[in-house]
Order: C-alpha cells, then sequence, then structure tokens
C-alpha cells in the first residue's frame, strides 16, 4: 500500500498499463518488483538521480511533485516493502503480484 507516492505510481502506470491509469488490477511477476527495488536503492544512494530515475507524476489526488523529504520516505519504504515480499516469494508464501491504483 502506497499513499501520494506517485513516483511508485507511475513506475507501474508506465510498465503496465500503457502510461494510461485505468485503475483495473494488473498482474506482474517478481521481476518488475525487483526492478523498482533497484531503482529506489540507486535514488537513495544517489538522491540526484531520482527526478532521472522515478520521476514524480501529477494528477488528482497525487500529493506533492518535489522531491522532498516524503519522496525519499516512501522510497525507502518501497525498498523494505518489496524485501519482504520478495522473501515471501522465494520461500513459496506468495505465487504472484498486482497492482491496483484506487481513490
Amino acid at each position: 500500500y502506497w499513499r501520494k507516492a506517485n513516483h511508485i505510481h507511475q513506475f507501474f502506470v508506465s510498465r503496465l498499463e500503457g502510461d494510461v491509469n485505468d485503475c483495473n488490477k494488473h498482474y506482474f511477476d517478481v521481476d518488475l518488483l525487483t526492478r523498482l527495488r533497484e531503482l529506489c536503492e540507486s535514488i537513495m544512494e544517489n538522491k540526484g538521480r531520482a527526478e532521472l530515475l522515478l520521476p514524480t507524476q501529477d494528477g488528482f489526488f497525487f500529493g506533492s511533485l518535489e522531491y522532498d523529504d516524503y519522496y525519499y520516505e516512501t522510497t525507502e519504504y518501497t525498498i523494505r516493502l518489496i524485501k519482504q515480499l520478495e522473501e515471501a516469494y522465494d520461500e513459496g508464501k506468495i505465487s504472484g503480484f498486482a497492482y491496483q491504483a484506487s481513490w
């Protein structure tokens, strides 16, 4: 669950929905999560690359467009969450993933 983490939302919309947010459930594999984690880790290693790697996205109820504390907090949260999901996947506790935006 992400709240107003528009850069994470845009990551999924661009890769799963053809850049058109349709608010439908979209299924994907663990490789996409791993890619998102790697992007987030790269940003936290070099915050100057945030705009290039995971740009903010404007829109209704999307939150701030600034690369501020909240942006980096949600990026860190994403790393922690994905590590937990990857571990559960590797242990066979979950078998797949889905993303759906809702507001």
